[in-house]
């Protein structure tokens, strides 16, 4: 029985476009959570103990089979030409300054990178990697943004408190994959800003100096190429 549940498991695994939660998967297979637990642990071990390209890796709550680093060269040969749509080095900078002092407003972003972010900002909330958390206190009450678990799924992080480093943040992009040219919403950041009546066009300070510091000194570190230049304030 516990072959067959395993077997089972995996094509689950296989099957799901998505890292299978220990509860789809109990509920999947009418089995308790603790069972799909204990297999998944000798799953681990299985893949361990063989020389097998791939292995299972939790990721964003739940669990996915994926292909090792080291098999990474051959994977992307295979794969050349038909890569998903990348981030701009705008995306991701906007993407770390939200990870790293989240929950935050948009003119709070603004104000780490020093330009506009609306077009940034708006290419990951559209792909899912950030989401509308709720509204900030301040007045106005400004939206607030936070990373979701397709942002987890994207770096193949377990949670968000796997986070790395800032500093150490560019070990997980693949530099060399990344976007040079800035899309065009990206582009139109600066027209975006003298047109917009967003409550958070004017950039509010960081309240707490010492996480700004530590932010952009991180941001430096990621060596990020500003590609949008700072535009004239809007006229009041």
């Amino acid at each position: 029985m516990k072959g067959s549940l395993k077997a089972s498991l995996e094509a689950l695994l296989f099957a799901s476009h998505h890292p299978l939660s220990i509860d789809a998967a109990a509920e999947a297979m009418d089995l308790d959570k603790q069972t799909i637990k204990d297999a998944l642990g000798e799953m681990i071990q299985d893949f361990e103990s063989s020389e097998r390209g791939v292995h299972l890796v939790e990721v964003a709550g739940g669990w996915q089979i994926l292909t090792r680093p080291e098999q990474a060269p051959y994977v992307e040969k295979l794969l050349i030409g038909r890569r998903r749509a990348r981030l701009s080095r705008a995306s991701l900078e906007t993407l770390a300054a939200i990870a790293y002092n989240q929950p935050i407003t948009r003119g709070e972003i603004d104000t780490l990178r020093g330009v506009d972010s609306s077009g940034a900002l708006r290419t990951i909330l559209e792909r899912d990697l950030v989401a509308v958390k709720g509204k900030s206190d301040r007045i106005g009450r400004p939206l607030i943004y936070g990373t979701t678990a397709t942002f987890l799924e994207y770096f193949g992080l377990p949670s968000i408190n796997d986070l790395p480093q800032l500093e150490d943040f560019a070990a997980l992009v693949d530099r060399d994959a990344v976007e040079e040219e800035v899309s065009s919403a990206e582009a139109g950041d600066a027209a975006a800003q003298e047109a917009s009546h967003d409550e958070d066009a004017e950039a509010p300070e960081i309240e707490n100096d010492d996480e700004a510091v530590e932010l952009e000194a991180g941001l430096e570190a990621l060596d990020f190429e500003e590609e949008v230049q700072e535009s004239p304030p809007p006229s009041p």
